[in-house]
């Protein structure tokens, strides 16, 4: 009886399979063509699972609000600057003065019940800095402009609008819903909703304001949390009352 003798060969892929380490509980094993890494946490799959689950925490918007602010600033071509407070303030005080004046006239207006300086008042305010380039009247006189971070050159309307609506826009808002609650027969439902818009309101400026404050004087940007979604931010410059609206 003729006897078989092991092949070398298979006898060689058989320790080999044996000795090779079976896959870890704790995950698939990585491709052979895949190089290790010690900062790698996981695979593609787990990865994106902690992801999505990082943005559902409330971590997680204010994680995507800093990122957005971030791409505001990642193009950045101009330094802001220091400003003193006593410089912006006088800056505040003088827009308004301005504002209120306007605010006078616009009451001589046929339309002087929608026209009122509840209204007047703070849309002016927020359109302050659109006119002479940035510089508004205020800044103007305080040798301070508005720019741009990305060009360096005037703001747009909307970077305007969105710079100083997030601490004036509420009270614009109040302003045109309070006519369109008085459509409200029912007394009670009326004094509810009027309360409740107005206590949110209120809260509102009561927390946006004081933050704003301690961000623009902490900061050595001196950048507002306005100017941050906006993408602008304040310069020195020359006075200048040539033109009053942009080309």
């Amino acid at each position: 009886m003729s006897r078989s003798f092991p092949d070398p060969e298979n006898q060689d892929r058989n320790s080999r399979s044996v000795r090779r380490p079976a896959p870890s509980s704790r995950g698939p094993a990585p491709d052979d063509d895949e190089e290790l890494s010690p900062y790698r946490s996981g695979s593609k799959a787990n990865r994106g699972s902690r992801s999505v689950g990082s943005s559902a925490q409330p971590g997680g918007l204010l994680n995507r609000f800093n990122s957005y602010v971030d791409s505001k600033m990642a193009d950045a071509t101009v330094q802001p600057i220091k400003v003193e407070p006593g410089r912006r303030l006088i800056a505040l005080g003088i827009d308004f003065g301005a504002a209120f004046l306007i605010a006078m006239v616009a009451g001589f207006i046929p339309l002087q019940h929608f026209l009122t300086q509840g209204l007047v008042i703070p849309v002016v305010m927020c359109m302050r800095d659109f006119l002479f380039g940035g510089r508004g009247i205020g800044k103007n006189f305080m040798g301070l402009r508005v720019v741009d971070m990305r060009t360096g050159h005037s703001p747009s309307f909307v970077q305007v609008l969105i710079r100083n609506a997030i601490y004036l826009g509420p009270l614009v808002f109040l302003q045109l819903v309070d006519p369109l609650l008085h459509l409200i027969t029912v007394n009670a439902i009326l004094l509810t909703l009027k309360g409740t818009i107005h206590g949110l309101v209120s809260l509102y400026v009561l927390v946006i304001v004081p933050y704003e404050a301690y961000r623009s004087y902490s900061r050595e940007d001196s950048m507002r949390l306005g100017d941050a979604l906006a993408g602008t931010c304040l310069v020195d410059a020359d006075m200048n009352f040539t033109e009053m609206l942009p080309r």
